[in-house]
Formats: structure tokens, sequence, C-alpha cells
């Protein structure tokens, strides 16, 4: 197959994407040590992290032929689709519409014109397919992969998401492989409150804020819980102290605190009206189960005495039942 010269990388650019590189398909450079984080139960209850690994390993499991990608970042900060004014206390990227849905539209608007000059097959990824996202936009050139395990750029940080296209043509690029510039710089790992950085670039998601606020199934122990400081969903901590991060926003990132109200709200809400307030955004990720459970974690963090009574409503719920009790205790 021929090199492509037609204007991609300027199609990308024009639909909002900041960074945007070619990569042919060549062996993962992490693969070996995302397997060796899954052996160690590092992945927690995430377990189709570890059903997925073939089609990491053999992305033609994906399409056919395949010859390489297009990665691309996007930066969410201050977010690009903005959803509604939410004072709970949720990671960046979260703050808007579900940008599975609003960046998926941009890259196959892209495609589509990229077909139509050049042919050939894509299938578009926002990190819902197994493919391992960091692994391909290191090898592109976008960033380094930081201590924190974020893919970190020297000039905008780290608030972008990591997308593309994998395709079965191959296009023309300069591909820089760019230097990891983390340096001594330990911030992010002095930072997370419950030490699920475990050592550089290791991160073990059974300590962390933002897997216990979105995919667990269960509720955390009282002593990991008591260092959630508030967070309803995800975490922004280790990005947030990242000097790289300092550099392109200031020091003073913008973090809204939980609301009383909202968090009362939430603790009141039936399940549908959970599942309809959170409808088109990250959120709704969470179960309603998982909303409640955040809410009374954040409200215990927060000491908000005043809401006491609506946590203890929640103690005959039996898989809310313990971490009512530990509230309940917190709350004085």
């Amino acid at each position: 197959m021929s090199n492509k010269t037609t204007d991609w990388k300027k199609h990308f650019i024009n639909e909002g994407f900041h960074n945007v590189a070619w990569v042919p398909i060549s062996p993962s450079l992490t693969l070996d040590k995302y397997k060796q984080w899954l052996a160690e139960g590092l992945n927690a209850g995430m377990s189709y992290l570890e059903r997925h690994i073939q089609e990491k390993e053999n992305p033609e499991l994906l399409l056919k032929d395949v010859q390489g990608a297009f990665v691309l970042t996007y930066n969410y900060y201050p977010h690009p689709e903005p959803q509604n004014k939410s004072q709970l206390k949720i990671a960046k990227y979260a703050r808007g519409e579900d940008y599975h849905f609003w960046l998926n539209k941009k890259i196959e608007n892209v495609l589509k014109k990229i077909r139509e000059e050049s042919g050939g097959n894509y299938l578009s990824f926002t990190d819902s397919r197994p493919i391992l996202e960091r692994d391909l936009a290191y090898r592109a050139g976008l960033g380094w992969i930081g201590k924190n395990t974020c893919l970190i750029e020297q000039n905008t940080g780290s608030f972008f998401f990591i997308a593309g296209a994998l395709t079965d043509q191959i296009f023309k690029d300069k591909i820089e492989i760019h230097p990891n510039r983390c340096g001594t710089c330990t911030a992010c790992l002095d930072a997370c409150p419950t030490n699920a950085l475990v050592e550089p670039y290791k991160l073990d998601a059974r300590k962390c804020i933002s897997y216990w606020t979105i995919e667990a199934k269960k509720s955390p122990s009282p002593d990991l819980a008591k260092s959630f400081d508030g967070w309803h969903f995800g975490c922004d901590i280790c990005q947030d102290v990242c000097p790289w991060n300092q550099k392109a926003f200031g020091k003073e990132i913008h973090n809204v605190e939980s609301e009383k109200s909202e968090l009362a709200w939430i603790l009141r809400a039936s399940n549908s009206k959970l599942i309809h307030h959170f409808k088109s955004t990250p959120l709704n990720r969470t179960s309603p189960y998982g909303h409640r459970r955040n809410a009374i974690i954040a409200i215990a963090n927060k000491n908000y005495v005043e809401l006491k009574d609506l946590v203890e409503k929640h103690s005959e719920s039996e898989k809310l039942r313990d971490l009512v009790s530990w509230a309940l205790s917190s709350l004085r």
C-alpha cells in the first residue's frame, strides 16, 4: 500500500483535536508491564481488563490488515462540552457530556473525509475498545507516561482525552519519541491520600479513589474511605499537583467542593431519578447504589453533621449498612 499524502492531520486539527499523529502498528512497549500489573491483581475488580488482553496484544483482531493508527488528544479542561453546573466534587473530564458520544462523533466526521480521499477501513476508539491508547500515544510522540501513569505533554499537561482510529492504510508522519520529563519529582506519589501510587509508574487500583467511586460494585473499608477527601466521581489529585499541569493552568487549578444540597438530593432521590439526572454524562457509569455510597462517604469526609439523619435512613440497605454505621460514627 502506498503512503497517503492527504490533509488528514489538518482535518483533525480543524475538528478541534490538539495533538495529532499517525503511528505504524508495532509491538507494544508497555504490554509486558501491563501483563505484570494484571498478574499482581492491581486491576482490582476490573476483570474486563484481563479478558481483552488478546486484542490489546494483536490489534488485527479488531481490524483486519491493520497498518497503523491515528492517535489524537483533545483537551478537557476547561470542559469543551459542559453539561451542568453541578458542585459535586468530580474529575474534570466528567464535568460535561459523556465524551464517548461527542468525541467519537468528531473522529467519525474526519474519517468520513479521509475515506473519501484515501479509501480504506477505519475503526475509531475513545477508550471503549481494548486498545492500549497510552502506549500508542507515547509511540506517536504525543507525550510521556508519567509517574502518576497519565500521559503528560510538556505544553498542555495531562488534562486531555486520548482517542484515535485504527486503519489498514499507511500515512506519512514524522515521529519523535517524547523524552520523559518527570525527573526526580514525586509530587503525585506524595499527594495521593490513599497511597494508590505504590511506586513511580505503578498504580494499585485497589486503593484508588477513582476506582472506588466509579468502577467498584461494593463499598471501601472505613480506613480507605476516610481518605477520599469528598470526591464523588473520580479524582484529579495526582494531576492537579503535577508541575506540568500547574505550568499549563496555574498552581491554583480549580476544584469545586461537594455541595451539601446535591449530596442530600442524591440520598433522597429514587433510582430512576438518579439515572435520569446523570444520563448522557460520565457519571451515569456509576449505579444509583454507587452514587449513594459516594455521597455518604463525602458527607462523612466533610463532616456535614446536618445531613446525619439522611445518612441514617440508608442503614436498612444491606449493601450500605456497614458504610452508614462508619459514617454515623464519623459525624459528630
